[in-house]
């Protein structure tokens, strides 16, 4: 696909120039095993990414363009005064603690790309570049998913199959399979408007592989994400009637006996339709750490208990497992506002897009980011899928892209308008 068939509607004066430092720090996010487990570390929670940061923002100071001009930005500043005032909160409950700071400039960092993909886009090219760079790393991350996958064995489930967190390091299972719950609509979306056809078909097998991977990584959280997400693809690509009829034919098959899924998954995840007693251990914990995460927001339902604290009040010491049960029992309604607003504002965005735009790469471009933004949002019902750079950080690129073509798209509808004027 040339860049002048997929910018009809982009600004006459984009350029050919792409932000390459800022190309290899998006190629290279999601690859933790890397950059923290065989690049020498910086001390002080600096890495290589950091380096690849900076150099970014010496290339994008380059451009006059001021990032200023977009109306999402207010949104992302609101939200990240309230995780300031959590963590003074969190001070004040708890005392200091030294580490949570990193903690939460890992979820600034996630920020930054956003402002840094929306400077740097100087035209399609740019934008091409940068949606290749959340593409590049997926066959490598499918090899090492696989490599851990095949050492543990999977005819069957066992617990110890959620151990394999592929290339993100310091996550776990969950993580890893809700990247792929909520990006593969990005890559699906892609693959419809890439018109040279050996690039098309990589982009297939990497969806393929994507899809495995999310088969595999167990996490019925992920498995409900992606269902959903498909079906707001779906929706606004007017493929109701094809999804419905392939839902049916599974439907159909699993009601004769026919295993449509590997025996491992299935077994994974029928074990979330039992009695209350039968739960597994994982669903029942979860269910308590509920209750006691909405005691502590009722205790203080303004500014809740503050920043990563609740871990360090109950005695099992772990998260909620649940985004938007942790943002009310830790930030209180003040930081669970400013979410709510910001990807209420990340909605219509997407969706403007969608009906400002007549090019058949932004509109897909839309469609990728709404079913995602949908896989998220159900993704952070069962857990953090929004604090954490490797996996949060391509929703920020994308969004940077969709503010940029609704930019592109609605400058050259008043051109066309200034010009039916003269």
């Amino acid at each position: 696909m040339n860049s002048s068939e997929a910018s009809s509607v982009a600004v006459k004066t984009q350029s050919e120039w792409v932000n390459w430092p800022l190309f290899v720090l998006i190629a290279l996010v999601p690859l933790q095993n890397i950059y923290l487990g065989k690049i020498p570390s910086l001390g002080g929670g600096f890495n290589i990414l950091n380096v690849l940061m900076v150099f970014a923002f010496i290339a994008a100071s380059s451009r006059r363009e001021t990032i200023y001009k977009n109306t999402i930005n207010k949104y992302i500043v609101f939200l990240a005064l309230s995780y300031i005032l959590s963590l003074l909160v969190a001070s004040s409950v708890m005392g200091w603690n030294e580490k949570t700071p990193y903690i939460l400039k890992d979820m600034f960092f996630a920020y930054l790309f956003f402002f840094l993909t929306y400077k740097s886009l100087s035209g399609m090219k740019a934008m091409k570049a940068f949606i290749w760079a959340t593409v590049i790393p997926l066959p490598y991350m499918f090899r090492v998913f696989y490599a851990n996958l095949s050492w543990m064995g999977f005819s069957t489930y066992k617990d110890k199959l959620r151990m394999n967190s592929g290339t993100f390091m310091e996550l776990g299972s969950n993580e890893i399979a809700a990247f792929y719950a909520t990006y593969t609509f990005v890559v699906l979306g892609f693959a419809f408007v890439e018109k040279e056809k050996k690039r098309r078909w990589f982009l297939f097998a990497c969806i393929a592989m994507n899809i495995y991977s999310l088969l595999y990584g167990f996490s019925r959280g992920a498995y409900l994400a992606s269902m959903v997400g498909l079906v707001v693809f779906c929706w606004y690509n007017r493929r109701v009637r094809m999804l419905f009829a392939g839902l049916s034919v599974v439907f159909a098959l699993l009601v004769t006996g026919v295993d449509v899924f590997p025996k491992a998954v299935t077994e994974r995840f029928n074990s979330s339709f039992v009695e209350e007693e039968e739960l597994d251990e994982s669903a029942q914990t979860r269910i308590i750490l509920w209750h006691l995460a909405m005691d502590k927001f009722q205790s203080s339902p303004l500014v809740g208990v503050g920043f990563n604290n609740f871990k360090k009040m109950n005695e099992y010491g772990l998260d909620t497992h649940n985004y938007y049960v942790k943002l009310l029992c830790e930030g209180g309604l003040i930081c669970f506002s400013a979410f709510v607003v910001f990807m209420l504002a990340s909605f219509r965005r997407g969706l403007a897009l969608l009906r400002a735009s007549k090019d058949p790469f932004f509109q897909k471009l839309a469609i990728a980011f709404l079913s995602c933004l949908a896989a998220l949002i159900v993704g952070n019902f069962f857990g953090d899928r929004f604090t954490h750079y490797p996996l949060i950080s391509y929703f920020y690129v994308y969004l940077a892209m969709v503010v940029k073509a609704l930019d592109w798209s609605k400058s050259e509808q008043q051109n066309n308008n200034t010009s039916l004027g003269q």
